[in-house]
């Protein structure tokens, strides 16, 4: 009797390993269909929120910007190679004070990064209202990151992310997650930069003349400092401003301008 449960037990786990490869070999030679998503949602944020929550792990680029009205709004859009279409939805929640966005999909694929899927184009954009002035906290997996002209008192942002830029922001952010290039721009600094975690290249543009005070500590890290894209050797850094850097992170490239030209992350948005 102990070798018919042994010889089934073989069977079986052939037959499982049989069905693994048959698997496997039918998926590397699926064919990728091409799909498309316009999605626009709205809600009015309510006088109590404090925080926003941001969370996005389906589209390669995320923006986040100002508008001038009392609602937050949402917009998808793209295009993505999948073996099957997936419904994504933008699900917004509300929790005593915290306002959350999330990006999610029902059912099966709810488990898949779309970030990472052939060809994904997908663009989040989540317009803040101008006069909210309380918590932004933005945690993603893309490829592209970029924030800018927001008026909030502070900014969290996690995840893991190839690319991340803000320009004119005039609060303090915190950064803290797997980024590879961090680039920040500020026409007036007038606040503090924490940057933990694991990144390749940070870059703080400032004007010339800009208060602040850096503190490296990152393992292996080494700081930079440029004037006008020339390597300063005579920087000299006051001011109760901190540019803080530790973790893991490689460098640190503080550059001072002159002057600062005028910028836009803001490729595909109409403001």
């Amino acid at each position: 009797m102990r070798k018919i449960y042994i010889a089934l037990i073989i069977i079986m786990l052939v037959t499982f390993s049989a069905a693994a490869v048959l698997l496997f070999v039918e998926l590397t030679n699926v064919k990728l269909n091409y799909y498309t998503i316009n999605k626009e949602q709205e809600i009015t944020l309510e006088p109590n929120i404090q925080k926003i929550e941001i969370n996005s792990k389906k589209a390669y680029s995320v923006v986040i910007c100002t508008t001038y009205t009392k609602d937050v709004k949402v917009m998808l859009n793209g295009s993505y190679n999948s073996i099957m279409q997936t419904d994504i939805e933008v699900l917004f929640s509300t929790k005593n004070d915290v306002l959350t966005i999330d990006v999610a999909e029902k059912g099966f694929l709810k488990y898949v990064n779309l970030s990472s899927y052939s060809n994904n184009s997908l663009e989040l954009v989540v317009y803040v209202p101008a006069d909210f002035t309380h918590e932004l906290d933005v945690n993603a997996t893309a490829g592209e990151l970029a924030i800018q002209d927001v008026n909030t008192s502070n900014i969290n942002v996690t995840g893991a992310i190839v690319d991340f830029n803000s320009e004119n922001i005039f609060c303090d952010v915190k950064v803290n997650g797997i980024i590879d290039s961090i680039n920040m721009t500020y026409r007036e600094l007038n606040s503090n930069v924490e940057i933990s975690g694991i990144s390749n290249k940070v870059n703080i543009n400032v004007l010339k003349g800009s208060s602040y005070v850096v503190e490296n500590t990152a393992l292996g890290s080494k700081t930079n400092y440029y004037l006008d894209n020339n390597l300063n050797y005579n920087v000299k850094i006051i001011g109760s401003n901190k540019i803080i850097l530790h973790g893991l992170n490689v460098e640190l490239n503080v550059n001072e301008y002159t002057i600062l030209k005028e910028t836009t992350l803001l490729k595909s948005v109409n403001l």
